[in-house]
């Protein structure tokens, strides 16, 4: 009967050591796949940031710009409103134009002309100088 019972035993600490080599052997399984996803999860994790710091740059380049347009815009305003005021100037003028033709006549030629010189000098068909209107041509309402 001891022979049984060391039998017994015996076979017990066979399958006890079967099962440890198995779960060992599933748990350093296991260790090696999450180290794998762990590898995995940081290369992706560099590329997001990477990602980040490239739209993080680009966020503050566009901020610039914008600052930038907005000066700009500023300034067009403000040149769009001085043209908007010089051709306010010249609204109800018809009594000047019936009075004395030739005088609104030689200011239209001349206007017409800076504007066709002005576009020869852009488009690169002529010489360039200052289009800007005269101080005795300007007008004052």
């Amino acid at each position: 009967m001891f022979k049984y019972i060391v039998l017994i035993l015996f076979i017990l600490l066979l399958a006890s050591a079967a099962a440890n080599k198995y779960l060992y052997d599933s748990h350093q399984e296991y260790v090696k796949e999450t180290s794998a996803t762990m590898a995995a999860m940081e290369a992706a994790n560099a590329l997001q940031t990477e990602a980040i710091n490239r739209l993080e740059a680009q966020r503050e380049e566009d901020q610039r710009n914008l600052l930038e347009m907005s000066s700009e815009l500023g300034k067009v305003n403000e040149e769009l409103n001085t043209a908007t005021n010089r051709l306010d100037a010249y609204k109800n003028r018809e009594d000047t134009v019936l009075a004395r033709p030739g005088l609104i006549e030689r200011r239209a030629n001349a206007g017409t002309q800076r504007v066709f010189e002005e576009l020869r000098c852009i488009t690169g068909g002529g010489t360039c100088r200052d289009t800007t209107v005269p101080p005795s041509e300007t007008v004052t309402p």
